[in-house]
């Protein structure tokens, strides 16, 4: 087993970590621990207040070689109870778990507490612009250099080559890579921010109506290190700094609030809405027919604001087949408390 330590810049993350936190990689032959073989595991951990990289390397492809690995993974990972990882959840943690299991070891991270970037990350892809959300592309995001140009499934390859030839580029390559894994991982933090906007960390600023939009303001607790601009048919977000304003695109005319029970009521064509079949019972016959899904509906002319879930009530909507639900804005002068799951709602629809 080869073993490799190298220390990282001071100013490496200004991240709050907890004390004891590990950042770790692993490099493989295949997906499948059943099938294929553990050649590198690399890690991160502050040692006398510097972080420290340490990288094991398996020169031998056999078992014995593999467990060594694992055995010197686990002697430092002991020391930890806070683990970070990119995609750990799905890929790292269960295959170290059946590769420790196989070689009769105990679970080297059965203890720690795991954050997986990718995990966190993975849902707001659209959100971000992003055709891929591997580590690489979230680096390109952010204007991270990287060196490595390899993707783990081409080091297969080359990590065989090296084991026929012990080629010195090739393992050269088979390193940058992982250190390189590890040591984005810091680079990645910064993207928890946007996560503040998601999980409704922010406080308001006061609406502003400009025309037949309204102008929300949100405020982050932390910066996020990119701006970005999304926009959807219900609204358009800007987000810089720590900034979030969302323009809502609402409504200035008529709708309809369709009644849910149409068998309850009958049209009247001349008023073109229905009313409850106890008060059409005092209309003449000649005025009045059964009402269906599509015409029991009563008239409003306001300020609507659009919502891609009924979140607040009564909706209305332009006809019966109509996708756009729409709510009266002056709901959220009335019961103030509904701003907050508002905004919420339209956030999500960013998300998607």
């Amino acid at each position: 087993m080869i073993t490799a330590r190298s220390s990282l810049p001071k100013d490496i993350t200004s991240a709050a970590l907890p004390e004891g936190t590990l950042f770790f990689d692993i490099e493989t032959t295949g997906f499948s621990p059943d099938s294929s073989h553990l050649y590198m595991i690399g890690c991160s951990f502050i040692q006398d207040g510097v972080w420290q990289i340490i990288q094991w390397f398996d020169e031998t492809k056999t078992d014995a070689g593999e467990r060594l690995l694992l055995e010197a993974f686990a002697r430092t990972a002991s020391r930890s109870d806070y683990c970070i990882s990119f995609n750990g959840a799905t890929f790292d943690f269960p295959y170290i778990r059946k590769k420790a299991s196989r070689h009769h070891m105990d679970d080297p991270l059965a203890h720690v507490e795991h954050l997986d970037l990718y995990s966190r990350l993975r849902h707001y892809k659209k959100f971000f612009g992003m055709t891929s959300m591997k580590q690489k592309s979230v680096e390109d995001f952010l204007g991270l250099d990287r060196k490595d140009t390899y993707s783990g499934g081409e080091l297969i390859q080359v990590y065989t080559d090296y084991i026929q030839t012990k080629n010195r580029q090739a393992f050269d390559a088979l390193m940058l890579h992982n250190y390189e894994d590890v040591k984005g991982m810091f680079g990645l933090l910064p993207m928890l921010s946007y996560l503040n906007l998601f999980d409704g960390n922010y406080t308001f600023g006061q609406p502003l109506r400009s025309g037949a939009d309204l102008c929300l303001t949100l405020y982050l607790p932390s910066p996020v290190p990119v701006a970005v601009t999304a926009g959807r048919t219900i609204a358009s977000l800007q987000l810089d700094k720590d900034t979030a304003i969302l323009t809502v695109h609402g409504f200035d005319g008529q709708l309809k609030y369709f009644y849910e029970n149409y068998k309850d009521y009958e049209y009247l064509p001349l008023e073109d809405e229905a009313i409850h079949k106890s008060v059409a019972a005092f209309v003449d016959k000649k005025f009045r027919q059964k009402a269906t899904r599509h015409n029991c509906y009563t008239k409003k002319t306001d300020f609507f604001l659009p919502e891609s879930d009924p979140v607040i009530t009564p909706v209305f909507k332009q006809d019966s087949t109509s996708r756009e639900l729409w709510f009266c804005a002056s709901r959220l002068e009335e019961s103030p408390g509904l701003i907050s799951d508002y905004v919420r709602s339209l956030v999500n629809v960013f998300a998607k």
